[in-house]
């Protein structure tokens, strides 16, 4: 099977960690089911309710007197995947890597970066630094060397718009002409937010939906579903990449997925690269509309 890459990006609370970790931790039967690993950045809490075992996780963050050692931390230890990974068999292979997540990697770096270096003058710096450390990032990640599918996540952001005096004087610019169809964006700072969406084949946006959930006592409760969204859309609002989207309208797939497992989405990635399902059919796991 072919390795892939995915970015997931939403408000908090959509479902994106969840379904990123579902790729290798069942956490509604708490079952490990593939070798994978979640990174965690930073001091974002971790939803403790998907009860994953400890040794799944890896989080990096600095002491407050060592600024930026979570990036050297960080390095060393994915040297050390791409090294024993590529060559171990088995149980031992790691499949899925998620990375959680991509905002708060430039987040931090930016901060840090200015806590250690307080009186530098060069306001560019610290941009150039998360430009340097997120490339190092994803050529560690990238499937092709790592023989892992990477998840990463993303928070979500509103597209900047320009800001501009009465007579049109740009003051400050905004987010790069070809974000102007969309409102809702990777949320990122400086070179990563105009080019992380390079590094993924599937950029998929994660919101909000409504349903009924059946109680044990059989009673019908209105829920909040979580979303996913797998083409780009004129009705969307949010940016959407599918680099097999010419396959997936042909064959029927859906454009939307509720409450969805990653298994769910890769077989729908694997039809489209290949076989396929036939027109109009309803993925199990998801809906067709």
């Amino acid at each position: 099977m072919n390795r892939h890459s995915f970015l997931l990006d939403g408000g908090p609370g959509t479902g994106k960690t969840a379904t990123a970790v579902s790729a290798f931790y069942d956490w509604k039967r708490k079952k490990q089911i593939r070798n994978g690993r979640l990174i965690v950045i930073g001091d974002e809490p971790l939803n403790e309710s998907l009860g994953l075992p400890d040794e799944l996780v890896r989080r990096f963050t600095s002491p407050s007197d060592k600024p930026l050692k979570f990036l050297d931390d960080l390095d060393s230890y994915l040297k050390k995947f791409i090294e024993t990974n590529r060559t171990a068999k088995g149980d031992k292979h790691v499949e899925v890597m998620v990375f959680d997540g991509a905002s708060e990697l430039i987040t931090a770096i930016l901060h840090e970066h200015q806590q250690k270096n307080p009186a530098s003058k060069d306001k560019w710096a610290k941009f150039d630094e998360a430009k340097e450390r997120f490339i190092d990032i994803m050529q560690y990640l990238s499937p092709h060397e790592s023989g892992a599918h990477l998840i990463m996540t993303a928070r979500v952001d509103q597209r900047k718009r320009a800001l501009e005096t009465k007579d049109g004087k740009i003051i400050t610019p905004g987010d790069p002409a070809w974000m102007e169809d969309f409102e809702y964006v990777p949320a990122a700072e400086g070179w990563t937010r105009k080019n992380i969406g390079h590094y993924f084949p599937f950029v998929f946006y994660m919101d909000y939906g409504k349903g009924v959930m059946k109680l044990p006592d059989g009673k019908l409760k209105d829920v909040v579903t979580h979303d996913i969204y797998l083409l780009p859309s004129p009705k969307l609002a949010a940016w959407v990449r599918n680099n097999y989207e010419y396959p997936w309208l042909q064959k029927g797939l859906p454009e939307r997925l509720t409450n969805p497992d990653f298994d769910t989405i890769l077989n729908l990635v694997e039809k489209a690269a290949s076989g396929g399902a036939a027109d109009g059919e309803t993925e199990k796991g998801g809906s067709n509309e």
